[in-house]
């Protein structure tokens, strides 16, 4: 079974490797939150982990206070209900206002928060937001988002990131971004945050 910094690396290094068809794809009508859910499925099955249980669009919620939320369901689980590693993603589109897509990020988390039903044991839980205008971006970090992969810029400081997503930016993390690799230019900002 997967833990929560191999399950966020999965996400890190698609993003790095799909770069480009990412840039292509995000500019479509329609959103393309279902697409990387599919992609990052069949990617991490495919190509590192051919054993591990990847699972989509899973019913890990309860009832809560009169709300039926057991029918809304998770858009990514790693592992399976004894050792979940949950992610709520949401996928900024050029077709949405960033008020409404931020809105979204907001009650992605307060069902990570308090939704989750009991007989489903986490080993984390996360709100993992692509993000393509700058505005979203800042929005999330004064949010606690905590930047994995950054916008069309240079990297600053805040890019060097921490893929073993503890906080503490280790000397053997920071081959997750570098402008040797490509990896310094993007037109979309990769956020999370770990929801408690």
């Amino acid at each position: 079974m997967l833990g929560p910094d191999a399950a966020m690396s999965i996400f890190i290094d698609w993003t790095q490797q799909k770069e480009d068809l990412i840039s292509r794809v995000l500019a479509t009508r329609g959103g393309w939150e279902a697409w990387i859910q599919a992609e990052v499925t069949i990617w991490a099955q495919d190509q590192i982990y051919p054993e591990q249980r990847f699972l989509r669009e899973q019913f890990v919620y309860k009832a809560d206070n009169g709300i039926d939320y057991s029918q809304e369901r998770v858009d990514f689980m790693v592992n399976d209900t004894t050792n979940a590693v949950l992610f709520e993603l949401k996928a900024q589109s050029i077709w949405s206002t960033e008020r409404s897509f931020l809105n979204g990020c907001t009650a992605d988390v307060e069902k990570l928060r308090d939704k989750v039903h009991p007989d489903v044991r986490t080993n984390g839980k996360y709100s993992l937001v692509f993000a393509i205008t700058q505005n979203v971006a800042q929005a999330l970090k004064d949010q606690d988002y905590k930047p994995l992969v950054n916008a069309r810029q240079p990297l600053d400081e805040d890019a060097v990131v921490d893929n073993d997503i503890d906080g503490q930016a280790d000397e053997d993390d920071m081959d997750v971004a570098s402008e040797e690799d490509g990896a310094a230019y993007s037109n979309f900002a990769m956020l999370y945050k770990l929801v408690q």
